[in-house]
C-alpha cells in the first residue's frame, strides 16, 4: 500500500459465500456466474474472491431497462421455424 492509499480506498475482496448472501442467491449459482465470466473474480489457488466493483458491475449489466419487458414480449410472440415450418408460440 502506498502512502496516498488508505485502507478504505483499497478494493474489498469478498468470498463466494458473502457474494451469494449479498445477491440473495445460492453459492452454486454464484460460482456458475464466475465460471461463465458473468461475474468477475480473482482466484487464489482453489479459492475465489470477488471485488466489490465486480458486484456493482454485474448488477448494472443485469439491470432491467425501461420498456425492455415489452420488447421481450413482442420478440417472443413472433412465429419461429420449428422443424422446417413456422410454428406459433
Amino acid at each position: 500500500m502506498n502512502a496516498a492509499e488508505s485502507p478504505t480506498q483499497r478494493k474489498q475482496l469478498r468470498s463466494v459465500a458473502a457474494v451469494a448472501e449479498i445477491l440473495q442467491m445460492s453459492e452454486r449459482h454464484t460460482r456458475r456466474l464466475i465460471a461463465d465470466g458473468t461475474l468477475r473474480a480473482v482466484q487464489f489457488g482453489r479459492v475465489y474472491r470477488v471485488p466489490d466493483d465486480a458486484i456493482d458491475e454485474l448488477l448494472s449489466n443485469l439491470a432491467v431497462k425501461p420498456g425492455a419487458k415489452a420488447e421481450e414480449a413482442a420478440r417472443q410472440s413472433q412465429p419461429r421455424k420449428v422443424g422446417g415450418r413456422m410454428a406459433a408460440v
